[in-house]
């Protein structure tokens, strides 16, 4: 199965320079040039702090990941940011001040109360659907464990740990 994180499942992602803040939340499937393009922008190093995926339910009974998670990481994402404004912690376009733990309790709070569900790393590598007698799901689990594996990886190396 390829996995090259350039045509990744959408996720929503917390980056800055410091742990303390601040920190840009957006999504992406493509982690790797999203994070290079930023570094650019960037007098300070970036890293990625947490990952979060949010899925929607399928249309029509179409079980497409990319599909599936892009809409769910923009209902998270649009939630968080505007609960954030709310609180006065918006800077400037997706900049936040606060640290990116809080950050991520925010956007685990507001995944559990607002929805969709945001599901860390750990989690979805955790979630074990095998056995199912749907083909489309168990193709679905499939790609999501080996795309979180390879996020993973990407994020342990990007931050040099």
């Amino acid at each position: 199965m390829k996995t090259d994180l350039y045509d990744h499942i959408p996720l929503v992602y917390v980056i800055g320079s410091d742990e303390r803040g601040p920190v840009k939340i957006g999504i992406t499937a493509r982690l790797p040039e999203r994070m290079r393009s930023l570094q650019v922008a960037s007098a300070y190093h970036l890293k990625v702090f947490g990952v979060r995926f949010a899925s929607s339910r399928p249309e029509s009974g179409k079980w497409e990941v990319h599909a599936m998670f892009r809409r769910g990481a923009q209902r998270l994402e649009n939630a968080v940011h505007r609960k954030l404004r709310e609180l006065g912690l918006s800077m400037h376009g997706e900049w936040f001040d606060l640290g990116a733990a809080d950050a991520l309790a925010v956007i685990e709070k507001v995944g559990k109360t607002v929805g969709p569900r945001a599901v860390s790393l750990t989690d979805l590598l955790g979630v074990d659907l095998s056995g199912r007698a749907d083909p489309a799901m168990e193709k679905m689990h499939r790609r999501l464990m080996h795309e979180g594996l390879a996020i993973n990886g990407y994020i342990l190396q990007q931050n040099g740990t």
